[in-house]
């Protein structure tokens, strides 16, 4: 996950990331389990239906200020 935001120009350490993953699961918007990748055991996180939830309600919020600075009518 951090590679991809990286990838994306955000630079988050550790200590930011699993906190707020942790935060999140805590809340019922993301489930967690263990997996193995690269043969590495890894936490692999997915999101639970109130995480879609809240995801697409935040796509929207973010979709409407983007009409709302660009003056875009669609």
């Amino acid at each position: 996950m951090m590679k991809e935001l990286e990838s994306h120009g955000y630079k988050v350490s550790p200590g930011t990331l699993y906190p707020l993953l942790q935060k999140m699961e805590k809340m019922g918007l993301l489930k967690s389990r263990w997996g193995v990748q690269n043969g590495k055991r890894v936490r692999l996180y997915e999101l639970t239906q109130a995480g879609i939830e809240v995801l697409e309600e935040g796509k929207k919020k973010v979709k409407e200020l983007c009409r709302e600075i660009l003056g875009d009518e669609k």
